[in-house]
């Protein structure tokens, strides 16, 4: 007993202690990645892509965030009973609901970015920005679900190794397209759709988040199918009854819904200090925009103290489930 209590601590410390690491570079490379970025937008551009970004954040909660965690503690607890069937049926079940929530829900952005834009920030030169990144709220639903069973399973590894391929691609193209996009926008095909050339640089900084989530995605399909004979060989192993569908989305709900509240509410604040901001400011249009850019500067240092503690939560959950 004690042996198999110490073997789970020092699993918690390798596995949190990747979690963590992998976390903490990939804070760091969007730090390095956002000078070449910020220096080609301007304040101004900056601003459009933080508030594309922040609109994008909340959608993706209220559609996903809770998935990781929440199929993680429900496949920890189904592991610990060696339900392996039950548990991949959670897992098949999740993706199922990601599939439809994400879909959604990337859809409704894609569709009302325009409106978003406007009534929110009165920033209508967002919108290229925020429906770039729309069909990213998909894949990370889809992404949420596959770590969360890993981490379910105790291997934090693929979260790891996803998160630092879809960071270091996320740079890259970032860069690559904000440049690319600003020497561009004076062309008629750019303006024919919105006449601000950091508009279409902060697309094509968005760019960077959709192309990288693509490559997350993908890794984690191939390590998916890698662990595939292992996955086979446990559901062979288990005898147990298969849960019912209608109980495990009870489950998932009642794991998911709290979780998604607590981070709405916890995120909410930055939509309503940036909404509160561009409609009662007695600034101009363009000083109120480079000071919600610099803003966002802020924003982004403030996050990777949490993204840490993040990762470390995410990590000690499926020891504390088994326990």
């Amino acid at each position: 007993m004690g042996n198999t209590k110490k073997k789970s601590e020092n699993n918690f410390i390798v596995q949190g202690g990747i979690l963590v690491i992998a976390g903490f570079i990939s804070r760091f490379i969007g730090m390095i990645y956002r000078i070449p970025m910020t220096n080609a937008l301007g304040d101004k551009g900056l601003a459009y892509y933080e508030n594309a970004y922040v609109i994008y954040n909340l959608a993706l909660i209220i559609s996903s965030y809770g998935l990781p965690m929440a199929v993680s503690r429900m496949v920890a607890a189904k592991n610990a009973k060696k339900e392996y069937k039950n548990a991949y049926k959670l897992f098949k079940a999740s993706l199922i609901f990601a599939t439809i929530s994400g879909g959604v829900m990337a859809l409704f952005i894609f569709i009302f970015a325009k409106y978003l834009s406007i009534h929110i920030y009165k920033t209508p030169y967002c919108m290229i920005p925020l429906k770039i990144l729309a069909p990213t709220i998909f894949l990370c639903a889809i992404m949420g679900v596959i770590r969360g069973y890993f981490q379910g399973n105790g291997n934090m590894v693929p979260t790891a190794v996803s998160q630092l391929i879809e960071q270091i691609i996320n740079a890259i193209v970032s860069v690559v397209a904000t440049l690319t996009f600003m020497k561009y926008a004076k062309k008629e095909s750019f303006y024919a759709i919105c006449d601000s050339k950091e508009s279409w640089g902060a697309g094509g900084g968005t760019l960077g988040t959709f192309i990288g989530a693509i490559f997350g995605l993908l890794t984690l399909i191939i390590i998916f199918m890698l662990n595939r004979r292992k996955i086979n060989y446990s559901l062979k192993s288990d005898t147990t009854n298969n849960e019912s569908n209608k109980a495990i989305y009870k489950i998932m709900l009642l794991t998911i819904l709290p979780i998604i509240l607590a981070q709405t509410l916890y995120n909410l604040n930055s939509i309503v200090d940036r909404s509160l901001f561009s409609h009662l400011s007695s600034y101009s249009k363009d000083i109120r925009e480079d000071y919600l850019g610099r803003f966002g500067k802020y924003y982004l240092l403030v996050n990777i103290p949490i993204a840490v503690a993040t990762a470390l939560g995410n990590s000690v959950l499926p020891v504390i489930v088994k326990e």
